[in-house]
Order: C-alpha cells, then structure tokens, then sequence
C-alpha cells in the first residue's frame, strides 16, 4: 500500500507537536534555528534514516547490549521507540540502517554484509556474498538497486563503492582508487552518486560520480588539510548535499583527535557551503554528524553529543531562514550591499553575503578592534550580482584569531561599509 506523504507545512507541525507532548526537547539555541531532542538517555543511539513517510526515524544503538548495535524504530507520531526484530541477527552489531523508497524494507550492514528486512522485522535476506567488508548501504530512488561501500577486511583502509540489486544477486564496481571511497548515497533523479574520498595522504573530500559518464566531480571546495568531509546526503530536490565537516588536532603525542563536527550545507550546482551547526552549545564542545534529510527537505536528523559521549537523535528545523540561502544570479536591487555575517557569534566558519550593482573591483577585508588589518578576503574585480564569502576565522597566516569582535568592511568605488563580527572558541 502506497504510503502518504506529508505536506510540509503539516509534517513541521507534526514534530513540534509531537516534541511539545512528549519528552523531546524543544531548544532554540543558536540563531533561530530548533533543535529537537529526540533521544535523551546518551544509550549510543546514532545513525538515524528518515522514512519516506516522514513520521519514523530508524537508528542503530546500543541501548539493551552495549557490546551490540541493534535497529530501533522511533515514531514521531506516538512517541515510541521500539527494538526492530531481526531473527538471527540478536548478538550481531547491526549499523548504517536506509529505508527503502517505498518504507516497506531496511537495508543494514551487519559485520561484513549488507542485508535487506522488512520495516516490521523477521528474517534479513543477506544480499552481498563475499568475503569483503560491506558497509553504508543506500537505496536507489526507484528502489531497484543498493550503493554500498566494501573493503577488503577491516584492518584495509582501502575502499570502493560498488552497486548491488535489491533482490540480490552480482555487485558492480562503480568506482575505485587507491583510497577510501565511502557514505556513497543516491541523488534524487538516480543519474548520480555523492560519496567521500580520501587517504592516508590526502584530506577526505565529497564527490560526485555522474552514472551515465563516469565523470568525477569534487563539490567541496575546501583546500584545508586537516579537514574531513563525509557523510554527504542528498536534499529531496537534489539542489543540496548536508554533509559533515571535522577539523583535527594533534594531541600531546602527536596523534591526531577528534576536533569538532559540523553540518554544512553545499549547493550542487555553484559550490557555495553554508555552515548549520556550531560546535559550541551550553558551554561544551558538541559534534553533530550522519545527517539525514525529511522527506519534505525543510528538517534535518543527525546524531549529536559532546565530544567523546555516546550520541543521541536530534532534529535540526528552521535552518533556510536561518541560512538566508537565495538566489544569487541576479542583483534584485540596484545598489551595493553589505550584509550581516551569519551565524554571528561565529565558531569556525561564517558567511558574509553581499551585493553589487556593476562590475568593478572590490575588497572585503578583516579588522580587528585596533584597527589592524589581519584578513583579505576579496582583492579582485567582480561582476554584478549577489555573492557569499566566508571567513575562516583565520588571519592571512593560517592562525586562528582570538576571542572577541572584528569588523569587516567592503571598499567598491568609493563606497565603503562596515560590518562586526564576533569569533568565540
């Protein structure tokens, strides 16, 4: 039976009515944005999946064995968390669970598998035969097909992204290299696939694999080294990719740790990201990762908790007001603007947005609150439009500034404005 899809306006509403009666919590902490807790008890839930009908949320946890990860299924509607029945599976870690377009099936990765079961339980068909080790698998919008990622054991750090029919059956390689190539998901129309990619030299990058004429595509920009995107998921219109992006650090030792995680949104067609998240929250350093879109693209589900703490569910809403994106093709009036960067207080990224009428040179450049320049970030001649640039939070020798408020200012002609933004750590 064909599930029904919910209005946008109503599934919002659905939510914070659902988070209004029951022991989710409602936080709107940071710059107009709404968290919703959904989980609460720091059990290892992780990994959420929107169902296609948007009123179920399926993720993996550890909350009855904390030595095996099993599939639960969250109902927003009802409020209910209930343990999903995998007979043979019960003391196997089973993680990364997608639903299918049609919400009858879930496919997981048990140790080494990919394996499909009814949204009800029972018994899984194991799909993939080998002897590697098959991960993150992802449905194909028509349903046919699972993109999964698979290495050759656990300790190989090498992976590829391969395609399997849902039914079962031969796996295909759609792409391979000498690194790690993982978190493969589906667009929308079925023509692509976005994954991260990386190695043990090189920084891990989100791309894109057109099916039809295997053209690799990077869609992030960043240059930074000791960066990690991944995790990308494709937004229901296929205009957008919610990824995750960790900054690294070095310990004591010199062993790298975990920094923070953040989720960005960047555009598919220009490149533009827009930070979502900020790390700083109650005072604590949080990571927010595996990111998962509602099926009306207006709600964001992604595991969140302090650093090195077992995570919970969480519901990001109200983030397109929050990010102001627009389009930028066109100047919808004629003068020269600079706009309020956002988020503003910033950690560790921020968009300033602004506006010309004409094509000209221009300077967008950093100050602090003695007056001294420490950032350009635009010295170059521009055409009309509307554009974002954003500030790392960097000075222009790679080092992080300090706390405290920093002007901007935009010199086209022999128009200047001035803006203040305000950098926490």
């Amino acid at each position: 039976m064909p599930m029904k899809m919910i209005s946008p306006v109503s599934f919002r509403e659905l939510i914070l009515v659902a988070a209004i009666l029951s022991r989710m919590q409602i936080q709107s902490i940071l710059y107009s944005q709404t968290y919703i807790q959904v989980t609460t008890d720091r059990s290892g839930d992780m990994q959420p999946s929107w169902s296609p009908d948007g009123i179920h949320l399926a993720f993996a946890s550890s909350r009855d064995d904390p030595l095996h990860d099993q599939i639960y299924i969250y109902s927003i509607q009802d409020n209910l968390i209930r343990k999903l029945p995998i007979r043979g599976y019960e003391y196997l870690s089973l993680c990364n669970p997608s639903w299918s377009p049609s919400g009858e099936k879930i496919a997981f990765n048990s140790p080494g598998h990919i394996s499909v079961v009814s949204d009800e339980g029972g018994t899984p068909e194991q799909l993939t035969q080998t002897n590697a080790k098959s991960i993150c698998p992802s449905w194909s919008p028509d349903g046919n097909q699972l993109v999964f990622a698979s290495r050759p054991s656990l300790e190989d750090f090498n992976s590829d992204i391969y395609i399997i029919p849902a039914i079962g059956g031969n796996h295909t390689l759609v792409y391979g290299s000498n690194g790690w190539e993982t978190y493969p998901c589906w667009s929308p129309n079925g023509k692509m696939i976005a994954f991260s990619s990386g190695s043990p030299t090189t920084p891990t990058y989100i791309y894109s694999l057109d099916l039809a004429s295997h053209e690799i595509k990077r869609i992030t920009r960043s240059n930074d080294l000791n960066l990690t995107e991944e995790e990308p998921a494709w937004s229901p219109n296929g205009q957008w990719i919610v990824f995750t992006k960790t900054t690294w650090e070095n310990d004591e030792s010199g062993n790298q740790k975990n920094h923070n995680s953040n989720l960005y949104l960047v555009s598919t067609t220009d490149g533009m990201e827009y930070p979502l998240t900020h790390t700083l929250r109650e005072g604590k350093s949080f990571y927010y990762r595996e990111p998962s879109w509602s099926p009306d693209g207006n709600s964001i589900v992604f595991t969140s908790a302090p650093v090195f703490v077992s995570g919970d569910i969480w519901i990001l809403t109200d983030f397109w007001t929050y990010t102001k994106i627009k389009e930028t093709s066109t100047v919808s009036r004629n003068d020269l603007r600079l706009e309020q960067n956002y988020p503003n207080p910033f950690n560790p990224e921020t968009v300033i947005p602004y506006q010309i009428p004409e094509s000209g040179h221009l300077n967008i450049e950093i100050f602090n609150m003695m007056g001294q320049r420490i950032r350009t970030l635009v010295n170059e001649k521009k055409q009309a439009g509307s554009y974002n640039v954003i500030w790392d939070g960097c000075n222009d020798f790679g080092e992080t500034v300090s706390n405290g408020i920093y002007m901007y200012r935009m010199t086209s002609g022999g128009f200047t404005k001035k803006m203040k933004a305000a950098f926490l750590k």
